[in-house]
């Protein structure tokens, strides 16, 4: 099982002041690093920077603030929590709702019980009907421990099957988010792992 840095991210869901977190702003409150990375897209009024910095990406979309590893790792994700708790405290009014924390993994060749997941009972059907299956996507909301885990396991066209693991909580303010997120990145990792290979056999 592949790690896939893209999907693994820290995501506060709330009404964010974007144009506040410019390059200054940034430099300033959560790094020490002289120079920001800033991605713009012209003539796509809805692209919304992208922030680089200490390894991490900072994006928005819609109303979610993003932050990402470049890399899959630990260290990375604690980082990321790091900075997501420095934005909390330094815009403590932000009126936020959400708290997710993702990750995501690439099986390239699926086998075993993963791949008997798919073996659904109208496969047959539709194939003597003519119909080509493209992908399938199979979506489970699950709770552990009273944590919800949205778990997504779709299989690709081309045989691969791609795992979505994202860890949701509704929060009532900014300071609450703090509080739910503050040394949980790593054992949601581990529970979702733990999941997988006590489930699907995958590690």
């Amino acid at each position: 099982m592949k790690a896939i840095p893209d999907g693994w991210a820290i995501v506060l869901v709330g009404n964010w002041n974007i144009p506040l977190f410019s390059p200054p702003w940034i430099s300033g409150r959560l790094t020490e690093a002289k120079e920001i990375g800033i991605e713009l897209a012209f003539n796509i009024p809805a692209f919304k920077p992208r922030f680089s910095f200490d390894d991490v990406y900072l994006t928005f979309s819609d109303k979610k603030l993003l932050l990402k590893p470049k890399v899959a790792s630990d260290e990375l994700m604690l980082r990321l929590e790091t900075i997501a708790a420095r934005i909390l405290t330094d815009l403590p009014h932000t009126p936020v709702t959400g708290l997710g924390i993702n990750f995501k993994f690439l099986v390239e060749n699926p086998s075993g019980l993963i791949l008997d997941l798919f073996k659904l009972k109208d496969f047959s059907n539709l194939s003597d009907a003519g119909v080509v299956i493209k992908q399938t996507n199979i979506l489970r909301k699950l709770v552990i421990d009273g944590k919800i885990l949205n778990l997504g396991i779709l299989f690709q066209e081309g045989g691969t099957v791609l795992i979505d693991c994202n860890f949701h909580n509704g929060v009532k303010d900014a300071t609450d988010a703090k509080d739910k997120l503050i040394g949980t990145t790593i054992p949601l990792k581990q529970i979702a792992l733990g999941i997988l290979k006590t489930t699907y056999d995958l590690e």
